[in-house]
């Protein structure tokens, strides 16, 4: 059973049709314009021009995208969505292709179920397993916990996070993000300081660090409308084995964490990729975490090196971030011993789990005992290696070159749940009457049509990487 898949790009007068709460008699708009193919998602290129029709419902320039469902099924199984992206990001040297794979991706995930709008109408398909025919509504599914914090409570949310954080806390629910919001009310997106990283989380940060997470794709699980391959998640490595209260305002200073930093020096973002410097924003509310630099931060990145090899600094694809204060012996112009831990990078190769060696510029390979400091023949200082980030993730890699597509087939089993993070497929919906795995097929080939037609777009609006639910209400999250 085949569909026939189009993607609609919307003059701006057309945006308030797909507004969220708009009257049923506007929204039947959406099935005159589109064929009825469920899961049809309808995309459009914004415009802050004058005269542009969006002045009623004007974008804030820190958004690059938001998202909303704007029709659902009688079981309340969200069937239509629009995306909207704004364009300055999409053309010319800001363009890239890996975060914008990842913008569509995470839009979508909001007008597939993950939002505050749509929370309360996931359901139970356990029952499923045990032969029964139908699924049960979940009901209410956010609730405070003791310290006011928005949790997400359901069965794979809670195992999937009981497992990343190594605790057996039944009350660890996803955390919501929960920054500016009225006590008691919910958010769509992850809360930064306990899933940073994560592709739900409000802001995304460079592309090789943001991650199509366990937790995440438990969440879509415990929709009730999908079945998720969990095995293919890809690794968070933030918080993990670090207990309940990791992430916790209460924790975040005390330096009990390696996640997180004091002070504003120089370090290593934890995936160990790229250099960082120890900052907040106004996610972390006051926690500080390694971001990484604007320029050059990126160890993989062979052109980043520079001429003086003072700190025996090397770059390339197997070069990683290390804490540091080597510094060549008799090096008149900078400080012969002293000096503090900064993030280097220098090559590394692994050995086993959590074991490697690591090389700077001129030196022979040194076995690098995870959680110990090493010397390096030639070098005052020393080189600190990482426990439990290096050699443990196989899909912890820096980019390759080549450019990550959408998959050009499928399976022909309409009913096979292969998601992969690695090659952005996305599995089909539950069996239903009145929905096909070609429909989501559909879906997901209207979302590489849309990656790279709007690239072609040239009038822009005023954005910056800075991403949320169209529900939201545009505020800068």
């Amino acid at each position: 059973m085949g569909c026939t898949c189009k993607l609609y790009s919307l003059r701006p007068r057309e945006y308030s049709l797909f507004a969220p709460n708009q009257p049923s008699g506007r929204r039947q708009l959406i099935q005159q314009q589109a064929p009825p193919s469920y899961g049809q998602l309808i995309a459009q290129a914004a415009s802050s021009s004058p005269g542009g029709g969006l002045s009623h419902r004007k974008t804030p320039t820190s958004v690059l995208a938001y998202a909303v469902h704007c029709q659902t099924d009688a079981d309340g199984r969200p069937v239509a969505g629009v995306v909207v992206l704004c364009r300055d990001r999409l053309t010319g040297a800001t363009y890239s292709h890996q975060a914008t794979v990842q913008t569509v991706i995470h839009e979508l995930l909001h007008a597939l179920g993950f939002s505050k709008d749509l929370f309360h109408t996931w359901t139970d398909c356990s029952s499923k397993s045990q032969g029964s025919a139908v699924c049960s509504p979940r009901g209410k599914v956010t609730h405070s916990d003791a310290s006011g914090q928005m949790r997400i409570y359901t069965p794979s949310v809670i195992s999937a996070l009981q497992r990343l954080l190594g605790s057996a806390d039944p009350e660890l629910g996803g955390p919501l993000e929960n920054l500016d919001l009225p006590l008691g009310r919910t958010s769509s997106h992850w809360e930064a300081r306990v899933l940073q990283g994560s592709i739900m989380a409000a802001v995304l940060e460079d592309p090789p660090t943001v991650r199509i997470d366990p937790v995440t794709l438990a969440a879509l699980q415990d929709t009730g409308w999908y079945t998720v391959n969990m095995s293919r998640a890809q690794s968070l490595v933030w918080g993990e084995g670090e207990g309940a209260m990791f992430g916790s305002l209460s924790t975040c200073h005390n330096k009990s964490s390696s996640f997180f930093c004091t002070g504003s020096g120089s370090g290593c973002h934890y995936l160990h990729l790229h250099k960082g410097e120890c900052q907040t924003d106004r996610y972390l509310e006051g926690c500080r975490v390694y971001k990484p630099l604007k320029n050059g931060s990126e160890c993989w990145k062979e052109g980043n090196g520079g001429e003086e090899d003072w700190s025996g600094e090397m770059f390339g694809f197997h070069s990683r971030c290390f804490f540091s204060n080597l510094t060549r012996q008799n090096q008149s112009e900078v400080p012969l011993s002293g000096s503090s831990e900064e993030g280097r990078c220098y090559k590394h190769r692994c050995r086993g789990p959590n074991r490697y060696q690591v090389q700077v510029s001129g030196s022979e390979w040194e076995d690098c005992p995870a959680g110990d400091t090493v010397k390096i023949k030639g070098y005052l200082g020393s080189v600190h290696c990482p426990d439990g980030r290096l050699c443990r993730y196989d899909d912890i890699t820096p980019p390759s070159n080549d450019v990550t597509t959408f998959p050009a087939s499928a399976t022909s089993d309409p009913y096979e749940a292969v998601p992969s993070a690695q090659d952005w497929s996305w599995p089909p919906l539950r069996p239903a009457a009145e929905l096909t795995a070609a429909s989501a097929l559909c879906l997901t080939a209207a979302v590489c049509v849309l990656s790279a037609a709007v690239v072609c777009y040239r009038k822009c609006c005023s954005c910056r990487v800075r991403i949320h639910a169209a529900s939201e209400h545009h505020t800068d999250l």
